[in-house]
Formats: structure tokens, sequence, C-alpha cells
């Protein structure tokens, strides 16, 4: 039992033939000087590309060069990138710029550290995702408490955005990359989750699915507001409460609020949330520092040595606003 706890050391990567022997297959890559390393491998979805990254050392290889093998691509990168796919011999990459934001680029094969940015950073807006499709990459941006879906043409040119409503999060995009239509779904946490089918010739959207719930939206009131903490910075907030509701300080209030690896914390539908609005309470929740809702400088400034702790020196009010916010 205890040897096979044991960490799982040298990791090496094998081609295949299907149908042949396993004895028979071919010794792609392994590190027996980094024992602990860990690879992974991953295939364009046009299967021109194989792509290995091991820690921040990527190699490729290119099917329409056989006998070139497996060739070193983007060595000791400073940052981690992923590698969405290929378009008409380019690859398209998600990495991090000089300004700490998650930006999307094009990388040429043949020349790796010439990229260039697909899209242009857009001020107060940041990159979560995105996919490359056949006609079109689409990038999902949030800026703030609101998220949407742009479809740019491999050109780079606008050929459609999806706005969501205001504090819905996005989930994961369903497509390959030779699909026809794109299903998505968002939730709130008032909304439960509806799914979408967006035609992308179209790009005719129609509901799929979506629960039905027993309460009236409208009867509350979503709020988002801007807090200063103890040093001044102001901390973005969105505070629910039932509508009429008098904030004075009184109310039981439920307060949220994580900030760690860069994480951009999604709302997402809760019943028993509901019935505490229902009840008289205040749900709030704080974007602090150190989770990825304004970009990566959002998570620097509140992780190690610039993190902030807060030291309850005394009792509160219940209800009351909490101060190392």
């Amino acid at each position: 039992m205890k040897d096979s706890l044991q960490t799982l050391k040298n990791e090496e990567v094998y081609y295949h033939t299907l149908g042949a022997p396993q004895e028979t297959d071919e010794r792609v890559f392994s590190r027996p000087q980094r024992p602990s390393a860990n690879i992974r491998v991953q295939v364009t979805s046009d299967e021109r590309f194989l792509i290995l990254r091991e820690g921040l050392n990527y190699f490729i290889r290119d099917v329409m060069k056989p006998k070139a093998g497996l060739q070193p691509f983007l060595q000791e990168e400073k940052r981690p990138m992923t590698i969405l796919d290929s378009h008409a011999g380019r690859l398209y990459a998600l990495t991090t710029s000089d300004g700490n934001q998650k930006v999307l680029v094009t990388i040429d094969p043949v020349d790796p550290p010439k990229r260039e940015k697909f899209v242009p950073e857009v001020d107060g807006m940041i990159i979560l995702d995105a996919v490359v499709l056949e006609k079109y990459v689409a990038v999902v941006y949030q800026r703030t408490t609101s998220q949407r879906i742009v479809f740019f043409t491999h050109e780079g040119i606008i050929g459609h955005i999806v706005s969501l409503p205001a504090h819905c999060a996005l989930g994961e995009l369903e497509v390959n990359t030779y699909d026809q239509e794109l299903i998505y779904h968002h939730q709130s946490y008032l909304v439960p989750p509806v799914v979408f089918n967006l035609n992308l010739e179209t790009f005719e959207e129609k509901p799929l699915q979506k629960t039905v719930i027993g309460f009236n939206i409208k009867d509350f009131e979503t709020k988002d507001v801007e807090y200063p903490s103890k040093d001044g910075t102001l901390v973005y907030m969105t505070i629910l409460y039932k509508k009429g509701l008098s904030l004075n300080g009184e109310n039981p209030t439920l307060l949220k609020a994580y900030g760690g690896f860069g994480k951009v914390e999604k709302p997402s539908f809760e019943p028993g949330l509901v019935y505490f609005l229902q009840k008289g309470g205040v749900f709030v929740f704080a974007q602090i520092r150190g989770g990825g809702e304004k970009g990566e400088h959002w998570h620097r400034i509140g992780q190690g040595q610039h993190k902030h702790i807060y030291h309850n020196r005394g009792k509160r009010r219940p209800g009351t606003a909490l101060s190392f916010l």
C-alpha cells in the first residue's frame, strides 16, 4: 500500500499507432534529468501541430514537416501561457502582458518570439477566456459586474457582440472549432442557469432551457458601490436586498469575499440566499485584492507580503459593515 501512494516520477510521452503492439510505441519526449517534471500534451483542432509543455518550456511538432520531429518552441517563458488552437498556420494563445493583464496573442510557429496581440487591451476590461472558431475568435470580457462575448474575425474585426445582463456570470462556452452553433449559459445570484443556442452564421440567439422560479426577481434590488479599504484603496462591492428595505445597519448581513490566486469569483444561483433576502437579509460580495476581477495587478497587490490582514479588536453591532475590505 505504501508503494502505491508514492509520487509518480519520470513521465514520458510515446507515440502509439492504432492497432500496433504497445512494444512498438515510439518515445517522443522524456526528462530524465528532471524526474518530477509535469508534462502536458495537446493537438490543435486541425491536427497539424502537437504542442508539448514541460513547466514553462514548450515544444512543437508540425506534421507537415515530419522529418523535423519535436522541436523547442518557447523556452523558459516568464509567464504561463495557454495555447488555445491554430488557424491558417498560426497559433492563438492566452498569456500575460507586461502590464500584468491577460492578453490574446498570435504566434508564428516558424518565428515563436515574434508574437502579436490579436486584440488590443481595453481600459477597465479584462479578458477571461477565448475560443478559436472556424470563422471567428470568441473572446470573453468582463468589466466590474458585466460580461460579454465578442466575436472577432481572424483579421481582428468585430463581427458580433453578446452582452450578458448585469451581474450575470457566463458559464463555459460549449463549442468545437468547426461547429456552426455555440451553446452557452449564464446565471446570477437571483437567476438560475439559462441556456442559449447561438447560430454562428446568423448570430440568431435562442433560449434552450431555463428553470422556472417561484419568486419575482423585480422584488429585489442590486446595488454596486465602491468601498474605501483601510489604506484608502477602493474596493468594488455588490449589495443585494429586498426592494424597499432600509439599509440602516440593523439588518442581518451576509458578507462574501474572496481574493486569491487571481481567480475571478462568479455569482451562482443559490435558493437559500433568495430566502435570506426575502426575510430581510442583506447580501454583500466584495471584490477584494488578490482576486482577478481587475486584472493581474489586483491579484498581485493582494498576495504575499502585500496581503492586507484585519485584526478585529472590538465588537461590532450585528449588520454593520466590516472595515477590512
